[in-house]
C-alpha cells in the first residue's frame, strides 16, 4: 500500500458522491450500485491524484471501504435528521393507529432501531464500496492499458 497519501481527498469526495444512496434509500439496487460507483470512484481518484501510481486488489478494496464508511457516516447522519424532522408525524400516526399497528411503528424509531439501522448502514456501504473498490483496480488497469499510457517510474 503505497498510496496512502493520496487517500483522503478521493476518499472523502467518493463518499460525498456515494451520500446520494441515502437519499435513494436503506434497502434497495439503486443504494448498492451508487455505493459500489463511490468505491470505484475513490480508487479511480487516489490513482489520479498519486500520478498513475498501480493500486494493488487489496489496496483497492481499502479505499473503497474508507469510501463506504465514509458514505455510511453520511447516511446515518441523513437519517438521523430525516427521522427528527418526521418526529411530529410519527406521532400523530401513532395517535391513530392501535394495536399491532403501533407496535411495528414503534420498532423502528426506537433507539433500538437507530442503532440495527446504523450497523445494517455501515455493514452495507462499507461492503458495497469495498466491492467497488476490488473492481475498479482491474478496469483501471485495463483503460491504462488501452490509452496506452505507462505509469511513472520511480
Amino acid at each position: 500500500m503505497r498510496n496512502k497519501e493520496f487517500y483522503l481527498p478521493g476518499v472523502i469526495i467518493a463518499g460525498l458522491v456515494g451520500v446520494v444512496s441515502a437519499l435513494a434509500g436503506a434497502c434497495c439496487c439503486l443504494c448498492g450500485a451508487l455505493t459500489v460507483f463511490s468505491g470505484l470512484l475513490a480508487v479511480h481518484l487516489v490513482r489520479r491524484k498519486s500520478g498513475g501510481l498501480p493500486i494493488e486488489i487489496g489496496e483497492g478494496a481499502v479505499i473503497g471501504l474508507l469510501s463506504g464508511l465514509v458514505t455510511a457516516l453520511l447516511s446515518i447522519i441523513v437519517n438521523l435528521v430525516a427521522r427528527l424532522a418526521m418526529e411530529g408525524y410519527v406521532t400523530q400516526l401513532q395517535a391513530q393507529m392501535g394495536g399491532d399497528q403501533m407496535r411495528s411503528l414503534e420498532l423502528g424509531s426506537g433507539v433500538l432501531g437507530i442503532v440495527i439501522s446504523s450497523l445494517v448502514g455501515i455493514v452495507i456501504h462499507g461492503g458495497f464500496g469495498a466491492l467497488g473498490g476490488t473492481l475498479a483496480v482491474p478496469l483501471l488497469k485495463t483503460s491504462a492499458a488501452a490509452s496506452g499510457t505507462a505509469p511513472p517510474t520511480m
